[in-house]
């Protein structure tokens, strides 16, 4: 058996899994999932690279005639993806490859803090549930949401590293809780919840009054930036340059949204977690089982981090069961119930737990491998710069079809509208383009395009685009 044991080295699979993940990492956004959302940040970073704006005053192309700087989380992600581009060439490899190294980091910290509580078995399944979670897909994108959750985790190991380790006390463990701290809730807000688990050492009478008390002090210092940044910094851009930014719904408002949406709401948690049914039922098990067990301090830090969550949850309404990735936050705290069902099993049904785990690998593999791909039907929008290159200047604003989407702007390297096809074949709403600035209006047919017709002089076409001038 000892032959096998590597197998049981988390660091095995955290590195075999990065390999895997590696697959399609050059691939422009034009996945199935969440293209907008990374384009969106593409943007800021590609303006970063070509010197339009300066760190405090993050900007995107898809806002019209404004200017483009808009209040966002922290752009920091961005920042460091650009300057990636400045070493390496512009590309998309260098901001999926950024997300992968710190979200693989993250699993490896996850595992440190489970093992430290509990035992190695345990960690490792909690540990590899994480891994073949949504985390799986989501830390090869360009996206903020495992980069900020791996963060906080990181900078919870070294909180209760000060806490309860050898080196217990020592204020040099201070310093990467701090900085890791402030870094992940300021590249997304909904990340700080998690330290809401740092509540329970406060109760802890093996801790020192003044350990709770620089533990304190810590948490504020770590939430202080953010505030400044979402409340104070994000609103003086809106102000400024008039570009929304959604900081969530009231209390009342969000409620009232999740309670009339419970199927979609739901739905994340039992599918979108583990990207399949097992994963979840195992969690459910783990609940009874430590209930049962009266596993009181692990029932605490579950009822504690999931009562923060569901403040968070009511609080973006909508976007909660409109998007999967807002569970990822959640996903953690749901590993270490599926591992803690599993690690039970192991001492009497060591075949059954294995075999569980191995379901759980599998399904959510199987539900996320269409992420590493671009669809055949996507890959003409990759013409769509050089098209945009040979009839129009960098600087002119155009209008494309996206409905919102910014895809369809990133990939022309221009800044304006994406705007829906019904509203382009508008002659009213061509005029309003024509008298902000904009010069041409580029239609991707395959992009509810049929059916509709512009009377305009075309510059360009082919089986995938039609281009109109916009003339005074």
């Amino acid at each position: 058996m000892k032959r096998f044991a590597i197998l049981k080295d988390i660091r095995l699979w955290i590195v075999l899994l990065f390999l895997i993940r590696l697959v399609g990492i050059s691939n422009p956004p034009l996945e199935r999932s969440h293209s907008w959302r990374q384009v969106t940040g593409l943007m800021v970073a590609k303006n970063y690279y070509e010197g339009n704006t300066s760190f405090l005053y993050p900007m995107v192309d898809d806002t019209g005639e404004k200017i483009g700087i808009i209040g966002m989380e922290f752009p920091i992600q961005y920042y460091i993806t650009a300057k990636l581009y400045n070493l390496f060439g512009y590309g998309h490899w260098q901001g999926r490859l950024l997300t992968l190294i710190i979200g693989s980091l993250g699993l490896l910290f996850f595992y440190r803090i489970v093992e430290r509580f509990y035992s190695k078995e345990m960690a490792f399944f909690a540990t590899g549930a994480l891994a073949f979670s949504i985390w799986f897909s989501f830390s090869r994108k360009v996206m903020p949401d495992i980069v900020s959750v791996s963060l906080v985790i990181a900078a919870i190991h070294y909180a209760l590293s000060y806490l309860y380790s050898l080196k217990s006390g020592r204020i040099s463990l201070l310093v990467p809780f701090i900085l890791l701290g402030i870094l992940g809730v300021l590249i997304k807000l909904p990340a700080a919840y998690l330290l809401s688990v740092l509540i329970i050492p406060l109760f802890d009478r093996s801790i020192t009054l003044k350990q709770k008390v620089v533990l304190t002090l810590c948490i504020v210092f770590i939430i202080a930036p953010s505030v400044w940044w979402y409340f104070i910094w994000n609103k003086h851009l809106v102000d400024l340059y008039g570009n929304w930014y959604n900081l969530g719904y009231s209390f009342n408002e969000g409620l009232q949204l999740i309670i009339s949406n419970l199927k979609p709401t739901v739905e994340k948690f039992y599918f979108s977690s583990f990207q399949g049914f097992v994963g979840f039922l195992l969690f459910a098990i783990g609940l009874v089982l430590m209930t049962i067990k009266r596993d009181f301090r692990l029932l605490m830090a579950i009822g504690i981090l999931s009562l923060v969550f569901g403040f968070y949850m009511v609080k973006s309404g909508f976007f909660f069961f409109h998007h999967n990735y807002y569970i990822i936050p959640f996903v953690p705290v749901m590993a270490i119930v599926v591992g803690y069902t599993l690690s039970n099993l192991l001492y009497r049904y060591r075949t059954l737990s294995y075999a569980l785990f191995l379901v759980v690998a599998v399904e959510g593999i199987a539900n996320q491998q269409h992420d590493f791909f671009i669809r055949s039907k996507e890959l003409p929008k990759l013409e769509l710069g050089e098209v945009m290159a040979g009839i129009s200047q960098k600087d002119e604003l155009i209008a494309v079809n996206g409905d919102g989407n910014p895809q369809l702007l990133y990939m022309a390297k221009r800044k304006g509208w994406s705007i829906s096809s019904e509203k382009l074949a508008e002659p009213q709403f061509q005029d309003y383009l024509k008298s902000h600035g904009c010069s041409i209006v580029a239609i991707h047919k395959a992009s509810a395009w049929e059916g509709y017709r512009i009377n305009l002089p075309v510059v360009y076409t082919d089986s995938h685009f039609v281009l109109y001038k916009l003339t005074n």
